[in-house]
């Protein structure tokens, strides 16, 4: 058998216009934060332009240049109190109310991991959909599963997501996300990974219908897996729950888990203003 060895061709470095582009761009975008950070330690006034200037060193007329910028994507407002006086825009609050979502998201999904793992004694896992992966943010093992049960995933580790049942989960409720994930190579994990476009979809289809997803050995040999939807506003889906466990056998699905899964998924959903189909 004859083999072709590929050298990979020696990239050039970027030129210093590149360079001096990039550098700038990243003072600029260092300038706009430092000018909303001094709006964020304001009062509800504002502040005027002569103190912003002051405050930054700034000359007006790149503080105004800032501002206009700001203004138009709704992260600075002017105030109706004095002439020409900024405070912080609609565009900041909607951000805090993200960043206040995710971060309770993640305290729940701990909170709710560890009970689905001490009422199941099993390995559960709550995982987010990135880019076409699974991605784990909260794991916890169950008592039983610590002596046979599967080796534990790190918070961080991403997987693909037709190889796991989290993963169809996300790609069943999410029709543009699953035609989008139908482009990409579906790569065998194990003998039983689904690599079949058309069986991905039928799998995606019955896991729509039954509510819950089931991996089949499919991530790793001797490992089975059931998951669950986690809902957030408007029936969009946030996460999944899952629950894993060490066997030799062809996945059945336990009737005691999906019980306890669907509950604590019911639990998570509504705790963070979700609404479950």
């Amino acid at each position: 058998m004859e083999w072709h060895t590929s050298v990979p061709q020696r990239q050039s470095p970027p030129s210093m216009g590149l360079v001096e582009r990039a550098t700038d761009g990243l003072a600029t975008l260092g300038s706009a934060f430092a000018l909303v950070q001094v709006l964020a330690g304001s009062g509800p006034g504002g502040v005027g332009v002569s103190a912003l200037c002051a405050e930054l060193g700034m000359p007006r007329r790149t503080v105004y240049r800032y501002l206009n910028t700001l203004i138009g994507l709704g992260m600075v407002e002017m105030t109706g109190h004095q002439s020409y006086a900024y405070r912080l825009g609609p565009a900041v609050d909607e951000l805090a109310q993200h960043s206040s979502r995710q971060r309770e998201f993640l305290r729940r999904s701990t909170t709710h991991v560890n009970e689905l793992a001490r009422a199941t004694g099993e390995v559960v896992h709550c995982t987010v959909f990135d880019q076409g992966s699974v991605v784990t943010v909260a794991v916890a093992s169950g008592g039983s599963a610590a002596a046979r049960g599967p080796e534990v995933a790190v918070v961080g580790t991403r997987r693909p997501a037709h190889t796991t049942a989290s993963g169809k989960i996300f790609l069943s409720n999410q029709p543009r996300a699953l035609d989008a994930y139908m482009t990409r190579e579906l790569t065998a994990r194990t003998p039983y990974t689904i690599t079949g476009p058309d069986q991905l979809r039928a799998e995606c289809t019955r896991t729509a219908t039954n509510g819950f997803a089931v991996d089949n050995h499919e991530f790793a040999v001797g490992v089975c897996c059931l998951a669950v939807p986690v809902w957030g506003e408007r029936q969009r889906i946030v996460g999944a729950l899952s629950v894993s466990w060490g066997t030799t056998d062809e996945i059945r699905v336990p009737k005691d888990f999906l019980g306890a899964m669907k509950a604590a998924a019911r639990e998570f959903s509504q705790s963070i203003g979700g609404e479950p189909k």
